[in-house]
């Protein structure tokens, strides 16, 4: 029987980031979840009454933000609804390190309040601000992880749709930064020599990538090679809409994580050893997709200077990102999602098919056994609640596909991605050297996602 006390709260959080970063099953959502139940039957969203210590009670605070910064991290990664809400969470966000050590009493800081602190940020742990930010993140993660486009009966330019009032939350967030954590070179070498750059980083990775995670479901694929069809959502927009507003939003903020990673690189740091953040990962998971739009579409944002320079974030993505194998297996998972991503773009609007897009994929020959719910190893699997490989026909439906094949799904099952482009893509391509990597392969119902 599993005992419920901050420590093992702590523990399974552990567990979860571990499983997580090194790629293992599912028991990662099992052991985040253990430790999100714990944390709720001991109330650790509450704060009543001042029966603990002040550390004791600055500990139990960042144990539940712990759990919310995983719950959110997962929900993203996995493409899962979040499990923790925050309309029942009263507590103050996380003291400075000092104030914890010295266990002063906090000065009572909330979500809700830190828009209006108007003390010294220094007076507060940047915890504080990373936390807010990612749950204004979060939230419009949310609005594209649940394909709410395709159920708000109101457009994104109705003021009253939940899609235009997180964009204002997201404005006025950024509107009220205070001097010394809004973005500038200056601030950021402060933030280095404090030992908190990379925080400082992801702070400003959150808050521009949170215009481009949601946005991106509004991008137009409109090129003359695209087989998206004239679909139409549930406030009555077609698929092949332009919104002015939204795209210059959405790729002139992915154009800017693209520039906060170029700074990042740029600076002297040993990247395999130190310079992994999963928060700086989720700005880039959330920016791609707008950086490739940028690149291979014919639209008037995609000048020739802004294609190359897209094109280079991209590649620092991919740097960046391979930089971190040596420490996280996850960082293999994340590359094949990003070059997979770039390889879908590059089909549907230029024709071309990597000879190498599924270099790494597993013959039929080596497919591992299936595995049981049990075995700590498990994936979902064809049959498991996941829409079928044979309804995805468009770069829309693939590209969501991409996102949910490479973290639920092991790895032979991928190819059913790609079946799905030889099937319904209008290309004169030359296949052969999908033929001969898939060893002539038949896309069967067996290798259906359904």
């Amino acid at each position: 029987m599993l005992i419920t006390t901050v420590l093992n709260i702590q523990a399974n959080l552990i567990l979860s980031l571990s499983e997580l970063l090194s790629d293992n099953g599912s028991s990662h959502w099992m052991y985040a979840g253990t430790a999100i139940r714990m944390a709720q039957i001991m109330r650790l969203n509450k704060e009543y009454h001042s029966r603990h210590p002040e550390q004791e009670r600055e500990i139990r605070r960042r144990t539940f933000w712990a759990c919310l910064q995983i719950d959110r991290l997962l929900a993203f990664s996995l493409v899962k609804p979040q499990t923790l809400s925050l309309r029942n969470v009263n507590i103050s966000l996380p003291a400075s390190d000092i104030s914890l050590a010295y266990g002063e009493k906090t000065r009572g800081i909330t979500l809700e309040t830190l828009v209006t602190f108007d003390g010294n940020p220094s007076d507060i742990s940047i915890q504080s601000y990373l936390i807010k930010g990612l749950c204004i993140w979060s939230d419009l993660a949310d609005f594209h992880v649940t394909q709410e486009r395709m159920v708000s009966k109101l457009p994104p330019t109705d003021p009253s749709s939940r899609f235009a009032q997180l964009c204002a939350s997201l404005h006025h967030w950024a509107d009220t930064l205070p001097p010394r954590i809004q973005w500038s070179e200056e601030n950021y070498r402060i933030h280095q020599d404090l030992n908190q750059g990379t925080a400082y980083l992801a702070i400003h990775c959150l808050l521009q990538s949170a215009w481009c995670v949601s946005h991106q479901d509004y991008l137009p694929q409109t090129d003359e090679h695209s087989i998206l069809l004239d679909y139409m959502d549930s406030a009555g927009w077609s698929f092949l809409h332009r919104e002015s507003t939204i795209i210059s939003a959405c790729t002139s903020h992915a154009m800017q994580v693209g520039k906060l990673i170029e700074t990042y690189l740029s600076t002297d740091r040993d990247l395999e050893n130190q310079g992994q953040s999963l928060f700086l990962a989720l700005a880039i998971l959330s920016t791609a997709s707008p950086l490739l739009w940028l690149r291979y579409t014919q639209d008037e944002h995609g000048s020739e200077e802004n294609k190359d320079l897209a094109d280079t974030y991209f590649e620092n993505y991919i740097r960046l990102i391979r930089s971190w194998r040596g420490a996280w297996d996850i960082a293999n998972t994340w590359l094949r999602q990003l070059e997979e991503m770039r390889s879908l773009y590059r089909f549907a609007y230029m024709g071309i098919l990597d000879d190498d897009a599924h270099a790494d994929a597993p013959s039929r020959h080596n497919t591992p056994p299936e595995q049981s719910p049990q075995s700590p190893e498990y994936r979902p699997s064809p049959g498991d609640g996941l829409p079928p490989a044979t309804i995805s026909k468009n770069i829309y439906s693939l590209l969501r596909l991409n996102r949910t094949a490479n973290l639920n799904l092991r790895e032979e099952y991928q190819s059913s991605i790609w079946f799905t482009l030889m099937q319904g893509w209008p290309q004169s391509v030359d296949i052969s050297a999908w033929d001969e990597s898939m060893q002539g392969q038949e896309p069967t119902a067996s290798m259906e996602w359904r």
